[in-house]
């Protein structure tokens, strides 16, 4: 059993996160989402991320949360296509995660946990059967794994591993437990042919560590020689860094790469595949030329650095440029056998800089436009964005944070209500502005990157005023919580809601103010000066069971296990054409 004092100081925690962020979530939906925000820690993802990874609910099947990641990024609608093309070095992991504020373990969680195995792990993705006895989001998140995990089984071989959790606040399992979660790994072990499967039991102990445990601020580089200074006042230096070191340096203790390394808004960006090629083989071909020849190198920029020998000790530091070198080398040492050797060299720039300088995003930008990075990792840095955080700020009355920075605000401990980030604003206003919510929900990227300007203009432009888009932030937070209102048919489920959200935006903007979705591009100026509190709620619930009836209709017609969106989309412009003809008849 875990101490009592252990399960006071763990309760005081959650309470006061409780009413600090999520005030109006219940209890045992927060010690959900408290649960999963502490396994994940090491991911560093955003409010909405772990929302979006919440199943629990009905049909459930013992699971509260699921996330799937590939290469360290979250699986979702907006990204999964792009990794079913990789060719080697990946790794899949598939969390699962029950969470129970009890002060007792049960034997119960387990089984369903070996039941959900026998369902899901046996199938070999057809998900057909299952329709019905699992909810939308269990369903969808082993959609994704088996995407991914068909696709790339023979051409990549990933590395798998399947992590199940079973959170409460009591101490620890009985033996008993203990047996069917050893019975439950060899059975999933057999079932996905090379996969690595642990299960994890948490009490109040283990989620109190968790808890305290903070994002290590400094970090050792060593240097394969003296670091060079270069300025008299040793604020930045310049070294050669060996690659098995630069390997470690990046890695944690996990063996995943170290995202908390990675400028938040670069992070995610995969690289070109050809450069990866490029690099990948450089680092195979071990010739006469050293790998600092063939490559740009880093850049590191650091709170402070104090340097010591060969050694640099370096506080907070972040990795703004050489993010697909960075990729490359970790995804090559991953591929050697364990302690593998390699004193080849890397260049790696430090430089020291103070928290909020200008200079920082000068930096950012001046090193990452000598290559090619092409998403929204840059479009932060725009002034457009340092506007409409600035707007956002300056209007007090139902306050809300744009987090063009990721997880600035959530850091602050700033209400996740209040908080919207880039990527969400950017598919509200594709929604709202320009009318197109499939976009919106699954292709958001493609208004975000350097490659389409036109696109990228067509939603975040200097000459558009900022209070549109303040208002299609609290429309959407408005959505969002009017989603999980009384009247929305209880035979909806979270997941439902949430995959149509986009949609529902269109579909109340249009029947507002009268115009086809095609014609909202040119109604900007009159979205901007709407008042939130002008949009009439019950339309707005009128307008969640429609869309939300229409989407069900279409999957219980639908033969198939995956969704065919373009289909569905069809399906709701004819339906919003017909209401907006009988709103304009006389």
């Amino acid at each position: 059993m875990s101490p009592k004092h252990d399960i006071i100081t763990l309760d005081q925690i959650i309470r006061r996160l409780h009413a600090e962020r999520f005030p109006d979530m219940r209890e045992e939906r927060f010690f959900e989402h408290f649960v999963a925000e502490q396994i994940l820690k090491e991911r560093d993802l955003t409010d909405d991320q772990h929302l979006a990874g919440n199943v629990g609910g009905p049909y459930d099947g013992g699971i509260d949360a699921i996330h799937l990641f590939v290469n360290g990024d979250r699986i979702d609608d907006t990204n999964v296509e792009r990794y079913k093309n990789m060719k080697e070095g990946v790794k899949i992991d598939l969390h699962l995660i029950q969470a129970k504020d009890k002060n007792r373990m049960e034997v119960g969680v387990v089984n369903a946990f070996s039941a959900l195995a026998d369902d899901f792990f046996q199938i070999n993705g057809d998900l057909y059967a299952l329709k019905g006895q699992y909810n939308s989001g269990v369903l969808q998140a082993f959609a994704w794994f088996w995407d991914i995990y068909n696709e790339l089984r023979i051409t990549a071989a990933p590395d798998i591993n399947i992590i199940f959790s079973y959170a409460t606040k009591a101490g620890g399992p009985t033996k008993r437990m203990r047996g069917k979660a050893k019975q439950l790994v060899t059975k999933v072990e057999r079932l996905i042919s090379g996969c690595n499967c642990q299960f994890e039991f948490l009490g109040a102990t283990e989620l109190l560590d968790l808890s305290r445990a903070k994002p290590p601020q400094h970090f050792e580089l060593i240097a394969a020689g003296q670091p060079l200074s270069a300025d008299a006042a040793g604020g930045s230096y310049v070294a050669l860094v060996r690659l098995d070191s630069y390997f470690g340096f990046i890695t944690s203790d996990g063996g995943d790469l170290h995202w908390r390394l990675f400028e938040a808004n670069v992070r995610d960006w995969q690289g070109d595949n050809k450069v990866n090629k490029q690099i990948q083989d450089s680092l195979r071909e071990r010739d006469s030329n050293d790998f600092w020849w063939l490559n740009n190198g880093v850049t590191i920029l650091v709170k402070s650095l104090v340097p010591s020998g060969y050694n640099l000790r370096l506080e907070n530091p972040e990795i703004v440029n050489g993010l697909q070198t960075t990729r490359a080398i970790w995804q090559h040492f991953r591929e050697q056998p364990p302690g593998t050797k390699d004193d080849r060299r890397l260049l790696t720039r430090i430089i020291v800089i103070g928290d909020g300088s200008e200079d920082r995003e000068t930096i950012i930008r001046a090193t990452n436009s000598q290559t090619a990075v092409p998403t929204y990792a840059l479009r932060s840095l725009d002034r457009v964005h340092r506007n409409i955080e600035e707007y956002f700020l300056a209007k007090t009355e139902r306050q809300l944070f744009y987090d063009r920075r990721k997880n600035y605000y959530k850091n602050q401990g700033k209400p996740a209500k209040s908080i919207l980030d880039l990527r969400t604003l950017a598919q509200a206003v594709i929604a709202i502005g320009l009318g197109r919510p499939d976009d919106a929900r699954g292709r958001p990227s493609d208004y975000l990157g350097a490659s389409d300007d036109e696109k990228y203009r067509a939603v975040f432009d200097d000459d558009t005023h900022p209070a549109f888009y303040l208002f299609c932030a609290r429309f959407y937070k408005l959505i969002e919580a009017l989603l999980k209102h009384d009247r929305i048919n209880k035979e909806f489920d979270p997941a439902q809601r949430r995959s149509v959200r986009f949609h529902i935006l269109t579909h109340v903007i249009s029947l507002h103010l009268l115009l086809a979705p095609s014609q909202l591009p040119k109604a900007i100026n009159s979205i901007a000066n709407l008042n939130i509190d002008d949009i009439d709620e019950n339309m707005v619930i009128e307008s969640i069971n429609r869309v939300l009836l229409l989407f069900n209709n279409f999957r219980r017609k639908d033969e198939s296990s995956r969704i065919k969106w373009s289909e569905f989309e069809d399906i709701f412009f004819e339906d919003l054409d017909s209401l907006l003809l009988q709103s304009k008849s006389p």
